[in-house]
């Protein structure tokens, strides 16, 4: 199958999951499967359209989704000193740093506009977390079995 055709499928199932869990965020377990597969260059395009697509949808201005991907990059670059990429484990602490990561990232901007956001629920950061680990538990033995790793 070819890598396009994935990730396509993939963005039409992870924004149809959006839609139906308002405000979880789906698209970047698939960014941490880009990472660990080291296709870099397709990762970098996947990010700039999911950004473009995700930017204009929320009432904060243009940013707030990169500062995400970047701080996402990273932690992701950083946890590889520590844990191999492919270890559960290792996403499993990137999942807890992404959630609180993105909450940060969200109440600094937000603070930057004059807009006042309180820190979220903890059942909707669990069920963040939850979307992160169970939504990169799903496709990463998929996308290695499905895809070739041997490239963009």
């Amino acid at each position: 199958m070819s890598t396009l055709i994935w990730w396509v499928g993939y963005t039409f199932l992870a924004l149809w999951l959006q839609e139906g869990f308002q405000g979880v965020d789906f698209l970047s377990p698939g960014l941490i499967v880009f990472l660990q597969a080291e296709q870099w260059k397709g990762g970098f395009w996947s990010a700039l359209v999911w950004g473009i697509m995700q930017e204009g949808t929320g009432a904060l201005a243009f940013g707030s989704v990169l500062v995400f991907d970047v701080g996402l990059v990273v932690m992701f670059v950083m946890g590889k000193w520590l844990l191999e990429p492919e270890n559960p484990l290792f996403v499993l602490v990137l999942s807890i740093f992404l959630v609180l990561w993105r909450e940060l990232v969200v109440m600094s901007l937000a603070s930057l506009q004059g807009l006042v956001v309180s820190w979220p629920p903890l059942p909707f950061m669990a069920l963040q977390f939850a979307a992160y680990l169970i939504t990169w538990a799903l496709i990463y033995p998929l996308f290695s079995k499905v895809v070739s790793r041997a490239g963009d």
